[in-house]
């Protein structure tokens, strides 16, 4: 008799892959020079925990597709903002970045309307914002949110958190502001490492669904990767509540170069089997050099029917 994943129910109950993630406030024409000064806050205004790998942000060119400007990673909890910035220390935001993206280079809408928009994983378009006077080049013909032109030094940003209305927000003072994020869990550093890495193995899981209680072919989530010798590596798992449920290892110093694998059983820090649906695995690299790199990967515990 064929049999079903239950976890893959959980999947699209808990929309982790077509979740509802909006691009929720935007800043493109900084005060000063614009390079390094450019960010943009995204919002997941569902109920639920939505993964953010392979999701991407575009810049037209004058039309769509356009150019991809960041490639997203990690997860966006409920309810709550995805801070992606140029650099970590800006001027007209304090707030800690989720992914530092290098430079977004967003149009200015000086003569015409710009726009940005945001990616799944599977290239739907889950967001497009055109913003400015004049769409000449109908970038808003297709999905779309129409936004007005923000004075230099401002952010144009949604009346309310995951509304369908844009507005300028020079009011507060031109002093915009990004929501909170969850830096604590998740800073993603886009830069290139002065140490060598295979970056494609850099972290990976197989064995993926897994199941613990025997019923499959996979008793344990096999996590691999692959560092310089003394680095440091932490690998936690999460709920995706966003709440830490096991630590698999914890300032692990390597003395080889090359692959390393780890098995995770499906149990807590109480040694109890968790039960079935998707977890968030985040590895952290403390390099010899000092550099610090982290990822994250979707863990599917699964159960026979």
């Amino acid at each position: 008799m064929p049999f079903f994943f239950i976890c893959l129910g959980i999947l699209f109950q808990s929309s982790l892959l077509y979740g509802k993630v909006v691009i929720n406030e935007f800043v493109y024409d900084p005060a000063g020079i614009d390079a390094g000064e450019e960010w943009i806050e995204l919002y997941n205004t569902s109920a639920s925990t939505v993964s953010l790998e392979g999701w991407k942000i575009e810049v037209d060119e004058n039309q769509f597709p356009g150019k991809v400007k960041a490639e997203l990673c990690g997860f966006i909890a409920p309810f709550s903002y995805y801070l992606i910035k140029e650099r970590e220390e800006t001027i007209s935001t304090a707030t800690k970045a989720n992914l530092i993206s290098g430079l977004l280079t967003m149009g200015n809408a000086s003569a015409k309307a710009d726009g940005i928009q945001l990616l799944d994983g599977s290239g739907l378009i889950q967001d497009r914002v055109v913003y400015g006077i004049v769409d000449s080049d109908h970038l808003c013909e297709e999905i779309c949110s129409t936004a007005p032109k923000a004075l230099n030094g401002s952010s144009v940003a949604r009346s309310t958190p995951g509304s369908l209305t844009f507005v300028n927000i020079f009011r507060l003072n031109s002093t915009p502001q990004a929501g909170e994020t969850l830096c604590e869990k998740q800073v993603f550093q886009k830069q290139e490492d002065e140490v060598t890495i295979q970056q494609e193995h850099f972290f990976r899981i197989s064995q993926n669904p897994f199941f613990p209680h025997g019923d499959g072919l996979f008793k344990e989530a096999a996590l691999h990767y692959n560092v310089p010798i003394n680095t440091k590596v932490t690998i936690e798992i999460y709920n995706v509540k966003g709440q830490k449920i096991q630590v698999l290892q914890d300032n692990v110093k390597q003395f080889f170069n090359g692959a390393t694998t780890v098995f995770w059983n499906g149990k807590d820090l109480e040694g109890e089997i968790v039960p079935m649906g998707l977890y968030i695995a985040h590895l952290k690299a403390e390099f010899s050099n000092g550099e610090i790199k982290r990822d994250t990967k979707i863990v599917i515990m699964a159960r026979k029917l």
